[in-house]
């Protein structure tokens, strides 16, 4: 029996204790009709109870899973009032702002908006108040209890009454700190990048379908289009043909299938009908969807193949003349290789060009001559400055000597480094066979100069002898002794003078 039915049933039986004579008044069958009426309903409201009982314990249990799933839910919740205080605030809320609950109930929610972001939100707030808005999204900064800044992204309800006038808003607030800063990061490389298209010295397109998107200003500059009057049309117009392309549209094609990269070449036309030479470098912006776009580098080479052909030309000039020259040309790296050098170097060598190729200077002269040489080169290195070497001897393939005299300057790279030498060789053997010719005839001059003058001197003591014979001759008898030694001396002497 429930509560409510002892209840009842002990105020009748009060009621019939305190009025007995009532009861006798009753006849017995009404008593025992009314008696079975209060039997019904006591069993009628004990039911109700039981239900009642069951219905406030399911209530008790949705509003435990209703807290629970308010306190614990991925999102804040905040229930403000008309005049900006807060009424209730989940857990999570107060946990993102770094507060407890009863921290922020009945406090000011203008005190948790950063200064910048508070005028503009409470002129929102107002504006959803005055005009009934029954929804509004909002997205601003919030300060933390800590001090730091978390940015929310905030969906309003706006609550009525009755009368259809504002009591409360209803607030569910997302924390979008991490986006926003990611969406601060790509401004930031969006910007980098824009900085880039923009200022890059080469012309760069953004195409689908090779109808173009967006056109850098070099690239305009360069060919004297308009970007207005790219936008929106495809590149054929460039082209000298309609076959040339094509070709370029399949080669681009083909290769961004397979590499992801594609290079091409190709003449594109300026706005003033001349043709350029250009160098065509293409990457889609998605690698797995090429219909999603391209950007397409255009590098205007016309100058430099004009510079190229120039360069060809010089260079085709310059082995000409080294081709044709008699003195050897050559050119060695520091290590003294051959990396470079003519016909004439061959012949004084008495190599092939097969085999002369990246020999060593060692290999062609005696120790004595390679020192002289690398003492030569050694200079030219440290002071920069060419120089005239003489007398080098070298040897042919062949074993014999050939004499070179060389003029040696430094090879430089582009930084003022020295990375080798050049020189001109002139082969000299003849010249220095001459000169011994020359010598030794010199030395043969002088000794008959010598030899003559020694006869000279020779001749004019043999005639003071001679003379002088004869004088005693005339002196002394023919029977005597010595005139017979007097005629020996003079014999003697005149033999003498036919000698010198």
């Amino acid at each position: 029996m429930s509560k409510q039915s002892i209840k009842l049933r002990k105020r009748v039986e009060d009621f019939l204790n305190k009025n007995p004579a009532a009861i006798k008044k009753i006849p017995p069958r009404d008593i025992r009709n009314l008696f079975e009426d209060l039997q019904i309903y006591q069993i009628e409201l004990e039911k109700i109870n039981d239900e009642l009982q069951k219905t406030h314990k399911q209530i008790q249990e949705i509003k435990e899973r209703y807290q629970n799933l308010y306190d614990n839910t991925p999102d804040m919740y905040f229930t403000v009032s008309l005049d900006g205080i807060i009424k209730s605030v989940n857990q999570l809320g107060a946990k993102y702002l770094g507060y407890s609950k009863e921290e922020l109930i009945a406090g000011p929610v203008w005190t948790l908006i950063h200064k910048d972001d508070l005028e503009s939100v409470q002129k929102q707030v107002a504006e959803i108040f005055s005009q009934k808005l029954q929804k509004r999204e909002l997205e601003f900064r919030k300060i933390r209890k800590d001090g730091s800044i978390l940015w929310v992204h905030e969906r309003t309800n706006l609550v009525l009454d009755e009368n259809d006038n504002p009591i409360e808003l209803c607030i569910i607030c997302r924390d979008v700190t991490d986006r926003k800063h990611a969406e601060d990061e790509l401004q930031k490389r969006e910007t980098i990048i824009q900085s880039v298209f923009d200022v890059a010295p080469v012309g760069i397109c953004i195409m689908e379908n090779r109808v173009y998107l967006r056109v850098n200003r070099d690239w305009c500059e360069s060919f004297g289009y308009p970007e207005e009057n790219l936008i929106g049309r495809t590149t054929e117009f460039l082209y000298e043909s309609h076959e040339e392309y094509e070709r370029v549209g399949k080669e681009l094609y083909k290769n961004l299938l397979k590499k992801g990269i594609a290079f091409a070449r190709s003449r594109l036309k300026r706005s003033d009908g001349e043709f350029r030479d250009v160098d065509l470098t293409a990457k889609p912006l998605d690698p797995y969807v090429l219909e999603a776009g391209t950007v397409v580098v255009v590098h205007d080479i016309t100058d430099r193949k004009q510079a190229e052909e120039a360069l060809r030309e010089s260079e085709e000039k310059y082995r000409n003349i080294l081709k044709n020259i008699d003195d050897g040309y050559f050119e060695v790296d520091i290590a003294g290789n051959l990396t470079f050098f003519n016909d004439s170097l061959c012949k004084i060598l008495g190599y092939p060009e097969d085999e002369l190729i990246g020999m060593n200077s060692r290999e062609y002269m005696d120790k004595e001559n390679a020192k002289k040489i690398y003492q030569t080169f050694n200079q030219v290195y440290r002071t920069g400055i060419s120089t005239k070497a003489l007398d080098w001897k070298l040897i042919r393939k062949d074993g014999l000597e050939c004499f070179v005299e060389t003029d040696v300057s430094l090879i430089k790279d582009s930084n003022g480094k020295g990375i080798g030498f050049r020189g001109i060789g002139r082969d000299i053997t003849d010249r220095k066979q001459l000169e011994a010719q020359l010598q030794q005839a010199l030395k043969m001059e002088a000794l008959g100069t010598l030899v003559g003058g020694i006869a000279h001197e020779f001749n004019n003591v043999l005639g003071i002898i001679i003379g002088n014979t004869e004088l005693a001759l005339g002196d002394v008898p023919e029977w005597n002794p010595a005139h017979f030694n007097l005629k020996n001396i003079k014999t003697a002497s005149l033999r003498a003078t036919n000698v010198v």
